[in-house]
């Protein structure tokens, strides 16, 4: 009788222990997507020189302190290039983004890739929040005289296992095209 007893009371705790990691593993708290909005900043340092316009000419990305001058980087910057240009294209401004072939331009954006930071595998493994950070800065000024008409920064944190950097690089682009094209009307 004492067999069965040791035996029953043997059955029934790795049958509680089963229950509890069963029902530990079926409730995992629900994870809501949150996305940071980007962040778009700047200053219009000479409006009436900006609002005249002309052609912009769109000068590719340089690797700022925080960022590492590589392949995805320059495909970074061809995504913010990109989403400049569609933004700047579909509204009405004075400024016109040029092509190669088209001459010489009146005005030029240039800018940095201030910070591009990623999240280490590590830190994923130990189920750190995943934030990865974009940093643009930059400036459109006058080619004929070096003068500055228009400063920005724009940023914005995400999950890159929901958003992936290429995707986020495009929208700060048209966030930067809309506050260009907002200031050149």
């Amino acid at each position: 009788m004492l067999r069965f007893l040791t035996m029953m009371s043997h059955w029934s705790l790795t049958v509680c222990l089963a229950v509890l990691i069963l029902s530990g593993c079926a409730h995992t708290p629900v994870k809501t997507a949150t996305s940071v909005p980007a962040l778009v900043t700047g200053s219009v340092i000479e409006p009436a020189l900006l609002a005249h316009g002309g052609r912009l000419a769109l000068v590719s990305l340089k690797a700022g302190p925080q960022a590492e001058a590589n392949d995805e980087l320059e495909g970074l910057s061809t995504a913010v290039l990109t989403g400049i240009k569609d933004s700047l294209d579909a509204q009405k401004t004075s400024l016109h983004v040029m092509k190669a072939q088209e001459g010489q331009p009146q005005v030029v954006l240039e800018g940095y890739v201030q910070e591009f930071s990623q999240t280490g595998r590590l830190s994923r493994l130990m189920m750190h929040p995943n934030r990865d950070h974009l940093v643009l800065v930059g400036e459109i000024w006058l080619r004929r005289t070096g003068e500055r008409l228009l400063t920005f920064s724009a940023g914005k944190k995400f999950d890159p296992q929901k958003e992936k950097p290429m995707k986020v690089a495009y929208e700060l682009g048209q966030g930067i095209g809309n506050f260009i094209g907002a200031h050149t009307r």
